[in-house]
């Protein structure tokens, strides 16, 4: 008989390792487990992944405090920012949900959706997102990152391939003994040929077994692998055999693909897939099998910091540098011998007048010490890249919040390094619950402007604005629609 995985899920929580405690289910999300602990294998493994991810990460000191799961001994205590899933081992699976499902799985989506492409494809992918989270598909393949993803490309897929599968004309050079195309005469006689052997010849023909096909055929390959609904593998398995049998596999690297007018359909498909090409990649050994430990995982804080900073730049009329969402490198220098860390946001107010936002993917509390030497460190150790010192006027954390009460505060902090220097430092909260966001992000807007920031205009009333103004400037078209 065959035997499957014991799949547990965590309830991703930021706070200390006992208060709250964190919550782990069985598979069915409702059983309490009172503790999970690891064996001597399932902890390496963990090590292996977690070194994996910091090894992806650009190497700063932030890089090195990487952690998925907090242990005491071998028992699961603590999460940090990462959600998604953990194969440790042939017996364990580890699932890791955000701690506020009911909104959350809505915005985690939403957020990764405005900071990696286009998005005037938001209305369509909504109703993906309702529709997979409340079926047991939801369970479907490697939970919560690839699940609603998988059901929202095949969609995509399903539509180029009813619209018919993109052919190009492809040139290609071949030894022949018969005329064929164009005769290269001067590579058959470097090459030794004469007329009565072989010639080198050059000719075109129509095929579909091009760049952008064998991206989508890649995708279903990787997608049959991970899913384990017989229901969902037949599906593609029709795909690939009514549409892709005669294209070939994918190369690594495969060819630059450049869009036109011909193309320009597949460009929002092949910028997902081509993600969750490699994103999958180092799921599989080199017999091409599934690995037993692996990890697919996102970071929250990270994903959090990235919607901020897209919706700033969309919004605010200065410029806005950021670490996650365009370049702060060029911006700005860090103090090397005092102060390695670099701000998750900075708005260049005018001259010399700067407003630093540092993005804090957890709970709203009085002001952590730790916090706050990262704070004043900025206050005193960043410069331009014209030499002159930063001296931030106001720098703002800012928390997610997912209850409709209004959580701000604000501290005047004396510096200790250079006493005639007052920091202003301001608690903030946007809250991200889908019948807040639009009003939270609007007072956010207001509550910058009384900084000397000049704001675009955003229309709250709408209940649709926030999803058709945060938009990827790169792509006009949901300009237009959010003026429909």
């Amino acid at each position: 008989m065959e035997s499957h995985p014991r799949t547990i899920v965590i309830h991703e929580w930021s706070g200390p390792s006992t208060k709250p405690p964190l919550k782990i289910y069985e598979d069915d999300g409702k059983t309490p487990i009172e503790q999970f602990t690891l064996d001597k294998v399932e902890i390496d493994n963990l090590k292996q992944i977690t070194d994996e991810l910091r090894k992806k990460q650009p190497h700063t000191p932030q890089s090195e405090d990487i952690e998925i799961l907090g242990l005491f001994g071998n028992e699961i205590r603590k999460t940090y920012s990462y959600v998604g899933t953990l194969s440790l081992s042939e017996k364990t699976n580890i699932i890791i949900k955000p701690r506020e499902m009911s909104d959350m799985d809505w915005h985690f989506m939403r957020s990764y959706l405005l900071t990696k492409s286009d998005l005037d494809e938001w209305n369509e992918f909504r109703s993906t997102i309702e529709n997979t989270t409340s079926t047991k598909q939801s369970s479907d393949s490697i939970e919560f990152g690839l699940t609603v993803h998988m059901r929202y490309i095949l969609n995509q897929i399903q539509d180029i391939t009813k619209t018919g599968l993109l052919t190009k004309y492809v040139e290609v050079t071949e030894e022949s003994q018969f005329l064929k195309g164009k005769t290269l005469w001067t590579k058959s006689f470097n090459k030794g040929y004469f007329p009565t052997e072989k010639l080198f010849n050059r000719f075109s023909y129509l095929t579909n077994d091009i760049p952008e096909n064998r991206i989508l055929k890649k995708t279903l390959e990787t997608f049959y692998r991970l899913a384990k609904h017989k229901q969902t593998k037949n599906e593609i398995l029709k795909q690939l055999n009514q549409h892709f049998f005669n294209i070939s596999d994918l190369e690594v690297p495969h060819q630059k693909i450049t869009y036109n007018s011909l193309n320009k359909r597949y460009q929002s498909t092949i910028i997902r897939c081509e993600e969750i090409i490699n994103k999958t990649n180092f799921l599989y050994d080199l017999q091409g099998n599934l690995k037993t430990n692996y990890g697919d995982l996102t970071d929250l804080s990270f994903l959090f910091e990235s919607f901020i900073a897209a919706f700033l730049t969309e919004h605010i009329r200065q410029n806005v540098y950021s670490q996650t969402y365009g370049d702060n490198t060029r911006y700005i220098e860090s103090d090397k011998d005092k102060w390695e860390q670099k701000p998750d946001i900075i708005i260049d107010v005018s001259n010399n007048n700067t407003i630093i936002i540092d993005a804090k993917n957890k709970e709203l509390k009085k002001i952590r010490t730790k916090d706050l030497t990262q704070m004043l460190s900025y206050a005193n150790f960043l410069y331009t890249e014209a030499g002159t010192p930063l001296k931030p006027k106001e720098i703002v954390l800012l928390y997610p919040d997912f209850s409709s009460e209004k959580q701000h505060d604000e501290h005047n902090f004396k510096n200790n390094i250079n006493a005639n220097q007052t920091t202003k430092i301001s608690q903030r909260c946007v809250n991200l619950s889908r019948d807040h966001l639009n009003k939270s992000l609007h007072e956010f807007l207001k509550f910058l402007s009384t900084k000397g920031i000049r704001t675009k205009p955003f229309m709250s009333d709408s209940p649709e604005s926030c999803e058709c103004i945060i938009s990827n400037a790169r792509l006009q078209k949901i300009q237009v629609q959010s003026q429909r």
